[in-house]
């Protein structure tokens, strides 16, 4: 894993994606990567898959087909991200990558203390102890270039040496990395170029194809055309013959058929009908007969039926008359029930207050009638009794006390009529 991840390469190929989903269903999809290495690959698919899916990877521009299994399953949105191993050692993707050993290879060894100092001093802490850098001049200590996932080289501890110098593997770094992306500069246009004659060749292929299948089918149409004209016209002509004299055949036997047959039923006719008008005068006289019986007593159950119907209705209607007469008196009894009580109620109150009102009245009245009574009787008295009074009686005095005697004249009345004023004085006057 350590040296499947030192080797890869964020490069993106046209391929394709073969095998079968979660759904069971088989599939192939057009699809791309997006990052490769000599192990396998990472791709994009719109499939479901889950790991240990066995699936066919192809490069489309190659031609190279190699079967693989699927390590890891990213779901992102609609798509998927899935990473694949090579079951078999195939050259699948076409770059060649460097071999494992490439640090050895190309430097013939291990790194001696100098590297070993240098590695020291381009430690991410900011430098190495005094004691091992040696007082090397920081120029000679710049920290190399990683290349995109690989490893630092291994260092040699043994003493001595004879390895290149520092400043080499930086430039043979910066020369690979330059060498990189001319590969991949030319990798892209082989592939751009590689689709512009795949292209190229399909379109040309595709017309040549389509202007032969069009006379292909122009020839194929013409030729079953005319061979269909020919096959109908030859059968339509014998079917003409043979259909011909057979119908010519069945004509004729059906003619004398439906002639023996026309003069059977016209005997037959004749025979029936002379029968028929006997029979059917006999049968429509009973008939006649029958149906004039019928209605009459028909016409009978129907005027008696009737007749009680009307008798019912009129029944019927009278009653509901009744009943209904009946019903509208005992309303009209109860509202005019209650109107008089309502008229009752209102004259009672209206008499109650009216009454009030003449009492007060007839009191006032009574007491004026009285006032002139009493004044009428004062004048009467005196002039019995030979002493008119002076002058009108006082309403303030109506009945006098013994000094007043003199003054009202009661002791000089007589016995028969002192009674008059001991009743009428103290009641009419006030």
């Amino acid at each position: 894993m350590e040296d499947r991840r030192s080797t890869r390469l964020p490069i993106v190929l046209p391929v394709t994606l073969t095998g079968i989903d979660n759904n069971g269903q088989a599939f192939k999809e057009n699809t791309w990567t997006m990052g490769i290495n000599k192990h396998g690959a990472k791709l994009s698919t719109s499939y479901r898959l889950a790991v240990g899916d066995q699936v066919m990877v192809g490069n489309t521009v190659l031609g190279h087909y190699a079967q693989a299994r699927v390590t890891r399953v990213i779901e992102k949105g609609r798509a998927f991200e899935i990473g694949v191993e090579l079951t078999e050692p195939q050259d699948v993707w076409g770059p060649k990558f460097p071999p494992a050993d490439w640090t050895e290879n190309n430097h013939g060894g291990a790194p001696d203390a100098g590297g070993e100092k240098m590695a020291e001093s381009s430690r991410p802490d900011g430098g190495a102890k005094e004691g091992r850098t040696g007082g090397r001049d920081p120029a000679d200590s710049q920290p190399e270039s990683n290349p995109a996932g690989t490893s630092d080289p291994p260092e040699d501890k043994s003493a001595g040496g004879n390895g290149p110098p520092p400043g080499s593997l930086t430039d043979f770094l910066r020369t690979s990395r330059a060498e990189l992306k001319t590969l991949l500069a030319r990798t892209r246009e082989i592939h751009q170029l590689s689709c512009q004659a795949v292209q190229s060749a399909f379109e040309g292929l595709h017309g040549k194809l389509h202007q032969e299948l069009e006379a292909a089918s122009r020839e194929f149409v013409s030729d079953t055309r005319r061979r269909l004209q020919d096959e109908a016209s030859a059968a339509l002509e014998g079917f003409s013959r043979e259909a011909g004299g057979r119908l010519a055949t069945l004509f004729d036997e059906a003619l004398t058929k439906s002639q023996a047959a026309h003069a059977e039923m016209q005997s037959q006719l004749k025979q029936g009908t002379e029968g028929a008008q006997k029979r059917l005068a006999e049968l429509s006289t009973s008939a006649f007969e029958r149906f004039r019986q019928n209605g009459e007593a028909l016409f009978e159950s129907l005027r008696l039926e009737l007749q009680n119907a009307v008798e019912e209705f009129k029944k019927k209607e009278v009653d509901e008359i009744s009943d209904r007469l009946r019903n509208t008196a005992v309303d009209l009894a109860e509202e005019l029930r209650r109107r008089a009580d309502v008229g009752f109620e209102i004259l009672k109150e209206q008499l109650s207050m009216s009454g009030k009102a003449r009492v007060e009245e007839t009191e006032k009245q009574l007491a004026a009638i009285g006032q002139e009574i009493c004044t009428a009787v004062h004048q009467q008295a005196g002039a019995d009794f030979g002493n008119p009074p002076a002058g009108p009686p006082q309403p303030s005095r109506p009945g006098c006390s013994r000094s007043d005697a003199d003054q009202c004249g009661h002791d000089r009345l007589r016995p028969e009529v002192t009674y008059l004023p001991a009743l009428l004085i103290p009641r009419i006057c006030p």
